[in-house]
């Protein structure tokens, strides 16, 4: 989680490594017959290397100090819930996401996010598997297992984004978030966004889950609310989600920009 930064001091040169470069403009000021006035220079190093050091602390301070400023007025925000504080923050921490995050909206002590998932053709068509004699071998995998393998990722990437979203956000309490993807384009090469899963989790409810044994279908059928997810038929396959019964789903996804091709 997120904790408030303290910023040290920069590093400044150390008191050797200024010497030696004091002793390095004597060297190349005074040729080796100029012994006086190579002595006289050397005499005066100790002092530059005290004037210099000294300096250089204060600047560093200094520079630490209104770094430290920058980083406490920053935290305020976060803490505070800010919503440009908050939504800067959560930018950052998608920006290297595989799947494409973003935060919509901050009210109160509640966020609302978006994350775009890949379509079902992403899932691999072969299963691991044995043969009738014990042999390894690569399955076809059935409707059913391909869409339950898909609602596996998809869960998945839903649940990855939420938890980064509190770990970055510590003052958030709940998050409802929408996971979509991009529909086929149309005949004019147009594509929109289509709601595939939408859940609401709150801080609490995720406290305690056993990430490493829980599957992520799991996590999300034990840990959320207003859960909405549509498996159709007997192969179970994910539905597009009707915005028009869902309004605050449509409203996350009016928020949505997907890239369209002309």
């Amino acid at each position: 989680m997120a904790t408030h930064p303290q910023i040290p001091r920069p590093a400044v040169p150390s008191a050797d490594t200024l010497a030696q470069k004091y002793e390095t403009q004597v060297i190349s000021q005074f040729n080796i017959l100029q012994r006086r006035q190579r002595r006289e220079a050397r005499a005066q190093i100790p002092q530059l290397v005290e004037t210099e050091r000294q300096q250089l602390i204060a600047q560093a301070e200094a520079d630490r100090q209104e770094l430290q400023q920058a980083w406490d007025s920053f935290w305020t925000g976060l803490v505070a819930n800010d919503t440009a504080t908050v939504m800067a923050a959560l930018g950052a921490a998608f920006e290297d996401n595989e799947a494409a995050a973003a935060a919509v909206g901050v009210h109160g002590d509640e966020l609302s996010l978006t994350v775009e998932v890949p379509g079902i053709d992403v899932v691999p068509t072969r299963m691991p598997g044995t043969t009738a004699a014990g042999n390894p071998s690569l399955k076809k995998a059935t409707k059913t297992e391909l869409n339950d393998l898909y609602l596996l990722m998809v869960s998945g990437y839903v649940l990855v984004t939420v938890k980064e979203a509190l770990a970055t956000a510590p003052a958030i309490g709940s998050v409802h978030i929408v996971a979509f993807r991009q529909t086929r384009p149309d005949a004019y090469g147009h594509v929109s966004a289509e709601a595939v899963l939408a859940a609401s989790f709150t801080r609490g409810s995720l406290t305690g889950i056993q990430w490493q044994t829980a599957n992520a279908i799991q996590i999300l059928n034990d840990a959320s609310t207003e859960l909405v997810c549509i498996q159709q038929g007997a192969a179970r396959e994910l539905k597009p989600i009707d915005p028009g019964a869902n309004p605050e789903i449509a409203e996350l996804l009016a928020a949505v920009d997907v890239e369209t091709n002309s």
